[in-house]
């Protein structure tokens, strides 16, 4: 079990199971790109015969994610006969990333939280720098393919939110208010998110920022719970997709940031997902290829998780994934009075009102899973 207690080996595997985008866009290292697959592979395959050897049993979280997962390539098979490109991908990094935290949490959480930590902050630390490379702005240039760091546009928002997160348990972990560590990676984050996001992923990652500041300065507003964050987004998803108030609110945003608020249009895009989804309820017409997506619905993806896991797997998929929620929400609201589980709450609500905009489809569940051990963290805490 020495491997699973490991800082480096956690260390190289959270860098391998986060794959800069770039790798995989650009021909030229393809066979790069086949490299680093095989070492991720290797290194979460390990660490899964390890824990198969010595520990032998997964927790609630795992097998409810196991059937997520699989509920998602079923409804995909039957519909298109095929699981497409897209979703092996999104599956393995899925419970990769899900497996390896739990495994490292039950047997090692100071050694995880100190590997993953690093890792992902000094994955924050050069996607800001690689922000910093473009003066007129991300969208100013059409060769960010080539030479950013972590992919375009929102993707990154799944390594930051969990980068800030880890800094700041570790801080728990340690007695600490807040660290050079967690500060350093707080400002590349910030940094990151207002030079070149649009304001919608800015305000989310400002948001979880806030919530890291009021824990280090002592204070944890009791409205920051899982209840009021699962209502919470309930009313945002009812007012932007229900009640059409997003085409107002992104011409306000525009109006006074002079900045896209990345709501304009979108309320024909969730109009034609509804429709898709009303085609086939119970189990959705499967998560087709980009282009077969942008036909069906005008885009190739519905830019809101809830409505593209909605059309592309059904009734089945939701149910699923919301017993996911139950399970974190359960745990979240236990541990709620605890600093850990304030952050964890504060992370929970903002990557479900992040939901609100995008799917997010690669590594969002790294955070649930974190959100699940909440207990682990919260009895881990020492005074600062």
């Amino acid at each position: 079990m020495r491997l699973l207690q490991s800082r480096a080996y956690l260390f190289v595997t959270f860098l391998l199971l986060y794959k800069p985008v770039c790798v995989s866009d650009l021909p030229a290292l393809a066979a790069f790109d086949r490299a680093w697959d095989a070492a991720r592979y290797l290194a979460v395959g390990t660490g899964l015969l390890v824990w198969l050897i010595f520990y032998r049993s997964l927790s609630k979280w795992m097998l409810a994610l196991a059937a997520f997962c699989g509920a998602r390539l079923l409804t995909t098979w039957s519909h298109l006969g095929s699981f497409g490109s897209t979703l092996p991908m999104i599956v393995v990094s899925t419970l990769s990333a899900a497996a390896i935290t739990e495994m490292a949490v039950r047997t090692g959480r100071r050694a995880f939280l100190d590997g993953a930590s690093l890792a992902l902050g000094l994955l924050t630390a050069a996607h800001f720098a690689t922000v910093l490379t473009f003066p007129g702005g991300m969208y100013a240039t059409a060769a960010y393919r080539e030479n950013y760091l972590l992919g375009y546009d929102n993707a990154a928002l799944t390594t930051l939110l969990p980068a800030v997160c880890l800094a700041a348990l570790r801080d728990c972990e340690r007695g600490r208010r807040l660290s050079v560590r967690t500060a350093a990676v707080c400002a590349c984050a910030a940094g990151a998110a207002c030079r070149s996001w649009t304001v919608t992923s800015a305000a989310v990652t400002l948001l979880f920022l806030l919530a890291v500041l009021l824990s280090a300065a002592g204070w944890r507003p009791r409205v920051v719970n899982a209840g009021t964050a699962l209502a919470g987004n309930a009313l945002v998803f009812a007012g932007l997709v229900c009640f059409g108030v997003q085409e107002r609110f992104s011409r306000f945003l525009e109006r006074a940031l002079h900045k896209d608020a990345t709501l304009s249009g979108r309320a024909w895009i969730w109009e034609r997902a509804g429709e898709a989804f009303a085609r086939s309820p119970l189990t959705g017409v499967g998560l087709s290829e980009p282009a077969e997506a942008r036909a069906l619905i005008g885009a190739t993806h519905a830019h809101n998780f809830y409505l593209d896991l909605a059309f592309t797997g059904g009734l089945v998929c939701v149910a699923a994934f919301f017993l996911l929620l139950f399970l974190c929400a359960r745990r979240l609201w236990r541990f709620r009075k605890t600093r850990a589980g304030f952050l964890l709450t504060a992370a929970f609500g903002c990557l479900l009102l992040a939901f609100q905009m995008e799917p997010y489809r690669f590594h969002n569940f790294l955070l649930f899973t974190l959100c699940f051990f909440a207990g682990e963290f919260s009895a881990g805490e020492a005074a600062p």
